[in-house]
């Protein structure tokens, strides 16, 4: 038997005896430096995905990292990166131009610029190059075009307006002659446009500082467009406190006051004072240096028998025998410190009580604009209670009308106008009720709202809180009034527990049993019962 071997060859794709299987063509395509063997985008076949610095079918190529080791700039040109990121190019020496810098050009960019009428070449702010400057009546890229040489020449201004230069220097415009107005000055207005402007409370009507338009500048205590609010009038803007201090009402509300640092005083604590006041006073006869109690200085605690800013009087050793109060009045040491004064019982007033007053203190509180004199809460005396747009001791001050600054609604509470217009209310946050949302209330206000005999509990149509919705046959705020008809009369009765009788006439006509359910009784009327009966 002889044997013979015959070439095999298969389709390309296959391979095998019998070239039944599919051929990996990567086996085929031996990639280089670390390349991949992928499918290429099109389904054509495979191609080598190399690493970068190279390159080649087989990715067997070297090629530079750097980018512009392959971009060899001419000229001393340098290779830099674009602005857009999008590569990089050459930048060139001057007098050289090009994609490599290869092409000489003129040393001064200027000679290749013509500029006529005498414009002046000139580099670019930006220094992408060089621009021409237009002498003043020409424009253009070469300044070849004649402009008006006064923009002043374009601007017809009307009705004797003038033409000038905007503040800002962005051009010209028109300034027009009182009564007139517009672009042009072509609109007729009032010859005097305070007459238009009615200042109150002795306001001015003056120039506006921009110059465009006229308004009214108010009085002291007078604000507004017309000056027609009242305003209270800050004394403290008045009072230049220096060195940091602040100023502050009086303890006797005549007025304010410089409350100064430590280390100054003065009206304006303009003065410097040693750190220590006490080394300023030099108390004598054994006095002590002390702060007042009000903070504002030092002061010398005398010893007894002695008396003076600087303890330097003597003084008998009781003071109180030579401070004679009348009327029973008492001789106790003043709250300062620096002596006695006499306390005067109730009706009587002065130095020694010598004076007989009024027993009711409100006789001698005359309140102003309609304020009310009360007991302070403290019990030390009376005061003025002022209607809401007055202040001050008497309620002598007039203050703003907004009356949201007398309600100080608590809890994020929010002040707003009623919706009768008849004042204003706090809007209170939920969880949150009363006049001031001073009350914390459940956060579901149905928890508070009782409903009997199954009332639901909702939200009211307008909103403003929850109410009880009865079921038919029964009323009032929790739904707490039992059935009634036009035909029968509810009165009040005494009987089984759970059980209410209703009685038409003298015939009983059921039973209303607890939860407001009904039912039917036959018979006549219970005889001396008191029961919660409906009659006809």
């Amino acid at each position: 038997m002889r044997l013979s071997c015959h070439l095999h060859l298969c389709p390309p794709g296959l391979t095998g005896i019998f070239c039944g299987i599919a051929a990996d063509p990567c086996k085929t395509l031996i990639c280089q430096n670390d390349g991949s063997c992928e499918q290429k985008k099109d389904g054509s076949g495979v191609e080598c995905i190399c690493k970068p610095g190279f390159t080649g079918t087989l990715c067997d190529t070297s090629t530079p990292t750097d980018p512009c080791e392959m971009l060899k700039c001419e000229n001393e040109g340098s290779c830099e990166q674009k602005k857009d990121g999008s590569g990089v190019e050459c930048i060139c020496k001057p007098g050289f131009a090009g994609t490599l810098c290869e092409t000489s050009t003129p040393t001064d960019p200027c000679e290749m610029l013509k500029c006529e009428n005498e414009g002046s070449c000139e580099q670019k702010k930006d220094g992408s190059g060089v621009e021409c400057i237009c002498k003043p009546g020409f424009a253009g890229t070469l300044c070849e075009t004649s402009t008006p040489t006064d923009p002043c020449e374009m601007l017809k201004c009307e009705n004797e307006g003038s033409c000038e230069q905007k503040k800002d220097g962005s051009g010209v415009e028109c300034i027009c002659k009182p009564g007139f107005a517009g672009t042009l000055c072509e609109t007729s207005t009032p010859t005097d446009p305070c007459e238009m402007l009615k200042c109150e409370n002795e306001g001015s009507c003056e120039q506006k500082k921009d110059g465009s338009g006229v308004e009214c500048i108010c009085k002291p205590g007078f604000a507004g467009t017309l000056c027609e609010t009242s305003t209270p009038t800050d004394p403290c803007e008045m009072l230049k406190c220096e060195n940091e201090g602040s100023c502050e009402q009086n303890k006797d509300g005549s007025g304010v006051e410089c409350i100064c640092k430590p280390g100054f005083a003065g009206t304006l604590c303009e003065t410097s004072t040693p750190t220590d006041p006490c080394e300023m006073l030099k108390c004598e006869n054994e006095g002590s240096c002390e702060q007042k109690k009000d903070g504002s200085g030092v002061e010398c605690i005398c010893k007894p028998g002695f008396a003076g800013t600087l303890c330097e009087t003597s003084t008998p050793t009781d003071p109180c025998e030579m401070l004679k109060c009348e009327n029973e009045g008492s001789c106790e040491q003043n709250k300062d410190g620096s002596g006695v004064e006499c306390i005067c019982k109730p009706g009587f007033a002065g130095t020694l009580c010598e004076t007989s007053t009024p027993t009711d203190p409100c006789e001698m509180l005359k309140c102003e604009n309609e304020g009310s004199c009360e007991q302070k809460k403290d019990g030390s005396g009376v005061e003025c209670i002022c209607k809401p747009g007055f202040a001050g001791t008497l309620c002598e001050t007039s203050t703003p009308t907004d009356p949201c600054e007398m309600l100080k609604c608590e809890n994020e509470g929010s002040c707003e106008q009623k919706k009768d217009g008849s004042g204003v209310e706090c809007i209170c946050k939920p969880g949150f009720a009363g006049t001031l949302c001073e009350t914390s209330t459940p956060t579901d206000p149905c928890e508070m709202l009782k409903c009997k005999n199954e009332g639901s509990c909702e939200q009211k149509k307008d909103g403003s809180g929850v109410e009880c919705i009865c079921k038919p046959g029964f009323a009032g705020t929790l739904c707490e009034q039992y059935p009634t008809t036009s035909k029968t009369t509810v009165f009040s009765v005494i009987c089984i527990v759970g059980y209410v009788v209703f009685h038409n006439r003298k015939k009983v006509m059921g039973l209303l049993l607890e939860g407001g359910h009904k039912t039917e009784v036959k018979g006549h009327g219970l005889a001396g019962l008191k029961a919660k009966i409906m009659l006809a």
